[in-house]
């Protein structure tokens, strides 16, 4: 007997509901499945499985007799989605009428489909390519469509392009389509699927008496493909006039009756062969070899979608072992004393049931347990979907998440602008119609929900916690829950369980019945009766009366009593939670009363729960005890007297696991502890209600902590700097929860005991950063011109030498013909992409797509030959990254931390893949930094001819100015007026090559060799502009086409723009072309020495990972460091080379902005280490404020070179991108003081407030003149 076969295991349907596309269909698999589908009551259809290219797909058709229409299809469709799960999409294939256009307005739209064509729908910018014609609004105005249909799906649409891209004509004898439509064709003995003669392709005009004359097709290439918008309705068009009118009022290539069913139930793929032209004269000769070619096309697409594994179900089934593993969330764990509401498992149960789309929505008061609940099933399902958990507070909180997720499925630790359609988009891709994201707390009514709600993507789920029931309709819920209150037996229950703290006895309320009395037993139903059945309140409640391992007797009627006697809270008059309870307020009251008194005994629990609440989130928590730890541990640290640290003392070992203990059993916070390193760290989670309730509390207690918070963060940062300043990137999420919390509280330092100037240390030190960010941007100073001068010269005679060893012997002819073929390609594919614009001329592709495509350099690009690389690879450059090699394995040896390295050694001997992911997303940003002061380290040392390993590439210190230094040190930043001489490297060597180049070209024949090719090039690029454009190739200008009276004035026009375009396009341009290769083989090979040192740090620590070698680890981690942008842009290529400045030959004086930023870099670090190390607050105070002048002054500098550069009249691309980076970066800067200016509020800083502000709106005035000139004229 056949074996049944298993609907979750097929991933794709194919929908042919004829016959004949049904056997096309079935002649397309890679084998037939052999058992069946098993049936029952309801089933109206019987499906046919197989596979293709790893996936498994069922063909789905209409029971013999059917009537046609998007009625039939919609009832086929469901029940495929219904029956099949794991559905991933739907290819709708089979037959249809073609809409041929031979006299189209515009021209462009010219179209001359015929019989055996494939039609494949495509959206565009106005449709999404079904169009539902025939359904809509019928008014005195005319008709109006209204039937809205889901766009193809992004995969389908990424192979489609794909097969654009690499199948440039798919049904040519010999080509892969072709082979599929032959192999269909041999296997069928009736011969059924052959292509009629062209001579039974009749095309008449709308009146149906004249027969349109066509040309006939070479039968190589009998079969083409179109590709655009198909119109589906429900009724048979065979009328020629109804036709063309459809056609041209919808753009459309063909029609067909099933499509409109199927797009909104399923993401569907729709594949037609042109079997009439929807008249009359309509048969069924066609149609077996329509449908067949229609077949081969999805095929095609199917064959270009590989699976991950062979089995797609495979895939789903075990995402567990290699998917979700990578979605990781601390906010997902599992809480002991949870007692899961079984109302809300099963309603989440039901609402993610299956394959389709679901918007859920669970929404109640604050406390009701919404998190709770939705937690629960994201820790017992994230091991068989991915599940995203996503805190909704802020949108900015959202964004963080969505950024953080994008990172861990693409697996690259990059900044994405994009990241929650990146994330929707890798979803879907990934874990098709298997994924769910949580949106927990969407509170927030200003927050734009439908960016968030993944409208657009197939069967995607959203589950929503708020507060706010109105959301639901804002997202189009499909499953809405109220959360109500609990039940008194399970909130009964649920007391019991918070109030025993050993192994919970089988008998209720944690005590056997007989010892509780009747009196107890009434207090406790009137107290979760009080409580409103908020689990929230009552687990603080029930925690609070644990006492000796048992539940007291008498508590809970305490509790009533002492409750009475309070002045009500009411809540009503705090506008966030209008709707809750005051006796809330109560149960936190009493629960936490003991723990926030003002006793000895607890005086370090309040400061805990005020310092918990005044961090925004756990991570951040965890950061600041961190800090706290190490400054208390370290080295010559002494605190002691310090009145930050003392205000702190809470996080000292000892009291702060007892405090922590406290408040996590008494369900004032959450407590997670997360692994770190060989540590665990607590990760603190606080509910909004109870945060709430803290502020209103301790509303001063909490804000006290912003200055020692602040002061924390100073140190932790000037230790790090004088440690190796590597990773101070890592305080980022600490600035800006600090920058964001004095944005709402201004002046919330002035009275703490912390003084001002010892808190503004962290932004004024960003204020640095955003300044030495801008002056990267600038030219070099020429103090070292001269130095830079001469090794510019040296390096070019290299270069030069270069070229004459390694292109002595080339043959320059073959270089160009492999140039002219690559050529000839990209104009193909430039104009293919272009021409289908209206009005698109000959003049519109050379004045914009031949430079817009970048036809030339890529296509000489990939011209060139290995020859181009060894030019770079001159004796001075092997030098250079040979001691490259040797710094970046040095540098990391000493500024790697210890515990990365640690890491490294821990990493599984197998599946090691993910940790050595979360390992690069770690210590990527330390990475870079060390690999950016090895190119520095080597750049000043073979430029200036200096040993300068006592010169450490660290900012310097007031005993090691750098103003006026003539050692490495100096050098290093004067030469780019930055902390990245490699800048400076790069731009000498672009403006080396280029000379080079010049003088090697200057002494060959190769510029005569390619001008006497002119005519060949010109033959290669008109062929398809000819093909593409038509009779538009011989017009210049739009609108009339010229007639011509013969072949040759035909030419004419393009001839006259060819030799236009051709000397400054082609000879004049040919140093720049080969320059770029050189530059960009020189650039390659330096990044693949750094690779090469970093390789070889690391190889040693990696050798714990695996038993017998490392080298699989070691280049394994090698590989994702260096996937790393950031590490990529340390290495510019000739464009980017192009954008850094060099200085004039008439600078003489190094700029007086460097001068002024060393003076304030080497006050602050002075200040610091006055206040940090030595304890005096007086010179340290002066230092600061004379550091932050100083900081001012060469703002203002900066201002000046910066917009006198901008405002030059000659002002170019060239010459103002450097000036015009500089000016974006001032914002960073600015940023940092504005907050240094508002903690010391100072009256004295006045005029230099004022003057912040002067130089900002000058600043502004001259981007809104760039943008509006008219308006802002004075």
């Amino acid at each position: 007997m056949s074996k049944v076969l298993d609907f979750d295991e097929y991933t794709i349907a194919w929908v042919a509901v004829l016959e004949i596309e049904a056997e096309a269909a079935l002649g397309m698999l890679d084998k037939k499945h052999d058992g069946y589908f098993e049936t029952g009551r309801g089933d109206d259809y019987i499906y046919i499985g197989g596979e293709l290219n790893g996936h498994k797909i069922v063909v789905a058709t209409w029971p013999a007799g059917q009537n046609y229409g998007p009625g039939a299809a919609a009832a086929l469709v469901n029940q495929v989605k219904a029956r099949f799960s794991n559905i991933w999409f739907a290819l709708l294939v089979g037959v249809a009428a073609g809409l041929p256009n031979h006299s189209p307005k515009p021209p462009a739209k010219l179209r001359d489909i015929r019989l055996g064509d494939v039609l494949v729908c495509v959206p565009d910018k106005d449709s999404v390519g079904i169009i539902h014609y025939d359904l809509g609004r019928d008014t005195e105005e005319g008709f109006f469509p209204n039937g809205r249909q889901a766009e193809t799906p992004a995969i389908v649409r990424s192979a489609i392009r794909n097969i654009q891209l690499t199948k440039k004509k798919p049904f040519r004898e010999g080509n892969t389509l072709a082979e599929y439509l032959a192999n269909v064709q041999r296997a069928d003995e009736d011969g059924r699927f052959l292509c009629p003669s062209q001579s039974e392709d009749k095309l008449f005009a709308r009146s149906e008496d004249t027969l349109v004359t066509r040309e006939p097709r070479d039968e190589s290439e009998r079969t083409k493909v179109w590709y655009g918008n198909i119109g589906s309705g429900s009724s048979l068009v065979r009328n020629p006039i109804r036709r063309d009118e459809l056609r041209d009022k919808y753009d459309l290539i063909g029609l067909e009756m099933e499509a409109a069913g199927i797009m909104n139930t399923l993401p569907t793929g729709v594949i037609r062969g042109v079997c009439d032209y929807g008249d009359s004269k309509k048969d069924k000769i066609w149609q077996p070899y329509a449908a067949a070619a229609a077949a081969a096309y999805a095929k095609g697409i199917l064959c270009t979608i590989n699976p991950k594994v062979k089995a797609q179900t495979g895939m789903i089934k075990a995402k567990h072992l290699s998917g979700t593993s990578i979605l990781r969330s601390d906010s997902i764990f599992s809480q002991q004393r949870l007692i899961p509401r079984e109302d809300v498992k099963e309603f989440l149960a039901d609402a993610f049931r299956g394959a389709g789309t679901a918007r859920v929505v669970i929404h109640g008061l604050p406390g009701i347990g919404k998190s709770t609940m939705a937690r629960h099933f994201a820790q017992q399902h994230q091991g068989d979907m991915a599940v995203l958990w996503i805190p909704a507070a802020t949108e900015a909180d959202m964004t963080i998440a969505f950024k953080q997720y994008a990172q861990q499925i693409s697996e690259e630790d990059a900044d994405y602008p994009e990241p929650v359609s990146l994330v929707g988009r890798l979803l879907s891709e990934r874990f098709p119609g298997n994924w769910v994201v949580i949106l927990d707390g969407l509170d927030d009514t200003s927050i734009n929900v439908q960016r968030y709600n993944f409208a657009d993507l197939p069967a995607s789920k959203i589950l929503v916690t708020t507060r706010n029931k109105g959301l639901a309709s804002h997202i189009g819920a499909t499953h809405i829950l109220p959360i109500n209150p609990l039940d008194e037996t399970t909130a009964l229950s649920l007391l019991s369980t918070y109030m025993f703290t050993g192994p919970m006895p089988s008998s209720q309320n944690g005590l056997r019945e007989t010892e509780i009395s009747q009196a107890e037993k009434e207090a406790r139903r009137r107290l979760v009766k009080e409580l409103g059945g908020l689990p929230l309140a009552i687990s603080i409640i029930g925690s609070s009366m644990r006492e000796d391992g048992r539940a007291s007797d008498i508590k809970c009627q305490t509790y009533l009593t002492w409750s009475d006697d309070v002045k009500d809270i009411l809540l009503e008059q705090d506008p966030e939670f209008p709707d809750y309870s005051s006796s809330v307020w109560k149960a936190f009251t009493f629960a936490f009363q003991k723990l926030l008194l003002d006793t000895a005994a607890n005086q370090h629990t309040k400061s805990m729960a005020c310092f918990a609440a005044s961090c925004e989130n756990g991570s951040n928590f965890a950061g600041y005890l961190r800090l706290y730890r190490q400054i208390r541990s370290g080295n010559g640290n002494n605190v002691s007297g310090c009145a930050a640290m003392d205000q702190m003392k809470f996080l000292d070992n000892g009291f702060f696991e007892v405090t922590i203990a406290k408040l996590a059993a008494s369900n004032l916070i959450t407590l997670n502890w997360i692994e770190d390193g060989p540590i665990t760290s607590p990760y603190i989670e606080i509910h909004s209600l109870v945060r709430r309730w803290l502020e209103r509390r301790n509303r001063n207690q909490i804000l006290a902590y912003t200055s020692p918070k602040l002061w924390l963060l100073g140190f932790g940062m000037y230790d790090q700097i004088l440690q190796d300043q590597v990773g101070l990137k890592d305080f980022a999420p600490l600035i800006n929860e600090m920058t964001a919390h004095l944005s709402k509280v201004p002046g919330v330092a002035q009275n703490s005991c912390v003084p001002t100037t010892q808190i503004i240390f962290p932004f004024l030190i960003d204020a640095h950063r955003g300044l030495a960010k801008s002056i990267a941007h600038l030219p070099p100073s020429s103090a070292p011109q001269s130095r830079l001068h001469e090794f510019s010269k040296h390096l070019e005679s290299e270069i030069a030498e270069s070229y004459t060893n390694n292109l002595e012997d080339l043959d320059w002819r073959i270089v160009f013909r492999d140039f002219m073929e690559e050529f000839k390609e990209q104009v193909d594919y430039a104009a293919k992409s272009d021409a289908n614009r209206q009005e698109y001329t000959l003049k519109d592709f050379f004045l914009n797509t031949l430079d817009d495509h970048e036809c030339i350099p890529i296509a000489f690009r990939l011209a060139t030959p290995s020859d181009f690389s060894c030019v770079g690879r001159a004796s001075f450059i092997e030098a250079f990254a040979v001691e490259i090699i040797d710094a970046v394995e040095c540098l990391l040896d000493k500024h790697l931390s210890k515990e990365a390295t640690r890491q490294l050694g821990n990493l599984p001997r197998e599946e090691f893949g993910e940790p050595i992911s979360q390992w690069c997303r770690r210590w990527n940003d330390d990475i870079e930094e060390i690999i950016s002061r090895s190119l520095d380290r080597v750049v000043a040392k073979r430029i200036m001819g200096d040993d300068i390993e006592t010169h450490p590439t660290e900012r310097p210190t007031p005993m090691t100015s750098v103003s006026g230094a003539e050692g490495s040190l100096g050098f290093l930043t004067a030469m780019t007026s930055s902390d990245k001489p490699r800048n400076a490297f790069f731009a000498v060597l672009r403006r080396a090559t280029i000379a080079a180049t010049g003088q090697f070209l200057s002494t060959s024949p190769v510029v005569g060799i390619l001008d006497g090719l002119r005519d060949e090039f010109g033959d290669a690029c008109a062929a398809p502009l000819r093909e593409h454009l038509g009779e538009r190739a011989l017009s210049m200008q739009h609108g009339s086409i010229p007639q011509f009276p013969t072949s040759e004035a035909r030419d004419d026009s393009f001839s006259m723009l060819w030799q236009l375009a051709w000397p400054m396009r082609f000879p004049c341009a040919l140093e720049s072309l080969i320059a770029q290769q050189v530059v960009d083989s020189i650039s390659k090979d330096l990044k693949n020495s750094a690779r090469e040192g970093f390789l070889a740090a690391i190889k040693d620590y990696c050798l714990s990972a695996v038993s017998d070698d490392s080298s699989e680890v070691a280049e394994y981690l090698t590989e994702e460091v260096f996937q790393e942008s950031g590490i990529s842009n340390l290495f510019p290529n000739w464009i980017a080379s192009g954008w850094i400045d060099l200085p004039n030959d008439n600078d003489e004086e190094e700029p007086s902005y460097i001068r002024l930023l060393d003076e304030a870099r080497s006050l602050l670090l002075e200040a610091m280490r006055l206040i940090y190390r030595n304890h005096d607050d007086i010179p340290g105070r002066d230092m600061a404020l004379y550091a932050v002048k100083r900081t001012l002054a060469c703002r203002k500098e900066l201002h000046n070179t910066v917009m006198g550069r901008l405002n030059q009249p000659d002002l170019t691309d060239q010459t103002g991108v450097g000036a015009f980076f500089a000016k974006i970066y001032f914002a960073d800067c600015d940023l940092g003081l504005r907050q240094v200016y508002s903690l010391l509020h100072d009256s004295n800083l006045k005029n230099d407030v004022d003057l912040l502000e002067a130089l900002v709106s000058v600043e502004d005035q001259w981007s809104r003149h760039k943008e509006h000139p008219s308006s802002t004229e004075e």
